[in-house]
């Protein structure tokens, strides 16, 4: 079986920075995941009230917008490294790019809206948040 591969590239160009992988290995600082994977997408639209009318006749405007929030774990040999790789962790991630599951791009546009991290003796898991459309 391969593996798959939840990925952002950088706006600005650049290599993809892997966020998960499934299945992934354990005990190098890989990512593995993606776990609790959330999908949203609020579709843009626009609500018209027309004088007299019995109800609302919303139109569709575009201007969606997609919401995607995943976990991931990744498990180090030692502390020291798991620490290092937690230290890092944010500041690695690029803050917009394009997030692709394998060869799907959920959000073209995306902005990192928010990172979490835990350190839990060797493992440091995240959760991750991406917003844009």
């Amino acid at each position: 079986m391969s593996a798959v591969s939840l990925t952002v590239t950088p706006s600005t160009g650049g290599t993809a920075y892997t966020l998960a992988t499934s299945p992934g290995r354990s005990g190098d600082g890989t990512p593995v995941g993606p776990d609790s994977m959330e999908f949203r997408t609020d579709k843009g639209t626009l609500d018209r009230e027309p004088v007299g009318a019995a109800g609302i006749d919303t139109e569709s405007v575009g201007c969606d917008r997609r919401v995607l929030t995943f976990s991931a774990q990744r498990i180090y040999a030692d502390e020291a490294a798991a620490l290092a790789g937690f230290a890092a962790l944010e500041s690695d991630c690029p803050s917009k790019g394009s997030v692709a599951l394998g060869g799907s791009t959920l959000i073209a546009a995306a902005t990192l809206r928010s990172v979490a991290l835990r350190l839990k003796g060797v493992s440091v898991s995240a959760v991750y948040s991406f917003e844009g459309y």
